[in-house]
């Protein structure tokens, strides 16, 4: 397996002043064994069921000026068991990555921390994730909710959110749930009800600049600002036998951009190309580009050339090495794989979603 490391930059966030901390991050790192947890690192080690052999990606974010303000760490899973090491400046609250580029479930780690994850692999909500009184609470609330947050049942998760905050107002595992778990596009009077619930730790932790990062990786509601240009690595299907790439530079331009944003290995997303690859032939101003979030960039070449002779897909076929925390998925305000965005020809936003038959009447 090969995995390329890139860097990124968020804005610099300052800890609140009486939590226990908040999210660090360091650049994109591979660490494939752990070699001792130092004042300035988390260790992680996984004993998952039911996966022989694998990888478990990992997102965080932080405040490290000289490191970095987002790492991505990923190590192999090999007969069920993994460990890694994170460095961090600061605390920081991490996302587990599942197979399809969504966030599976999220745990808090300081500097110092052993965190341990057990458990089922396909059942992310009822794993003991252990290391930190936080953890603790919060697995003990995801356990007890588990058939509900697996079924996506929005007003019954709203409903356990809110009562946990009602009689826990200071716990910190409180915010932590309003801000990743509540869906605050359901019922926004409420989310700003319990948000204003929470007392000491919890408040603090609520208002700091670092929590608030994390409505990139839920469903709070936004509106990006028109996109200006875009930069990614981009397959070139005239040498469908070569693993080179070249930068390229997107600005809107045509009536309408029909942007595809998927992740290797569905039969879905294969079905979704052909369609892009008829629409672009079909429809004269209509610029497609497909964005494909293999973690490895030789995956993604390969499933990017997978028909010989003629690889289907978008005028243009991009990379996404980091992910939902690449930079252009996060200026187009994507937070779920696969999703499809309409961009008008000014860069403006029309549609967003994860619905090919929508996305394609907002080209005509």
């Amino acid at each position: 397996m090969r995995v390329d490391l890139f860097d990124n930059t968020l804005h610099h966030i300052e800890r609140p002043r009486s939590v226990r901390g908040l999210f660090c991050m360091v650049p994109l790192l591979l660490l494939l064994m752990m070699t001792g947890c130092g004042k300035g690192r988390f260790s992680v080690t996984f004993d998952l069921e039911g996966e022989e052999s694998g990888i478990c990606r990992l997102i965080y974010y932080a405040s490290d000026s000289k490191r970095g303000f987002i790492n991505e760490a990923v190590t192999p899973i090999e007969k069920g068991h993994g460990a890694l090491e994170c460095p961090t400046a600061r605390p920081t609250l991490v996302w587990l990555y599942s197979r399809d580029q969504q966030p599976s479930t999220c745990f808090y780690a300081e500097r110092g921390d052993e965190i341990s994850i057990k458990g089922k692999i396909g059942s992310p909500m009822e794993w003991e994730i252990t290391g930190n009184d936080v953890n603790d609470d919060l697995t003990t609330w995801r356990r007890k909710n588990a058939s509900i947050l697996t079924s996506l049942e929005k007003g019954k998760i709203n409903k356990a959110v809110a009562a946990y905050i009602k009689e826990n107002p200071k716990n910190p595992a409180g915010a932590i749930l309003l801000v990743t778990t509540y869906w605050r596009s359901e019922n926004e009077k409420e989310f700003q009800t319990l948000r204003g619930m929470l007392k000491g730790d919890a408040a603090e932790l609520m208002a700091s600049d670092i929590l608030s990062r994390n409505d990139l990786l839920t469903d709070a509601p936004a509106r990006p600002a028109p996109l200006k240009s875009m930069g990614f690595p981009q397959y070139d299907s005239s040498m469908p036998d070569s693993t080179a790439v070249s930068w390229y530079q997107y600005k809107p331009t045509a009536a309408h951009t029909l942007i595809y944003l998927w992740n290797a290995g569905g039969a879905e997303e294969s079905e979704h190309l052909d369609s892009i690859y008829a629409m672009e032939h079909s429809e004269s101003s209509l610029l497609t580009i497909d964005l494909c979030a293999a973690a490895d960039s030789l995956q993604w070449v390969h499933y990017a050339s997978r028909t010989g002779t003629e690889a289907t897909g978008g005028d243009v076929r991009g990379w996404l090495p980091r992910g939902l925390a690449d930079p252009t998925v996060m200026a187009l305000g994507v937070r779920r794989l696969p999703s499809f965005v309409v961009l008008g020809k000014k860069g403006e936003v029309i549609y967003s979603g994860q619905d090919f038959e929508k996305a394609r009447q907002y080209t005509r």
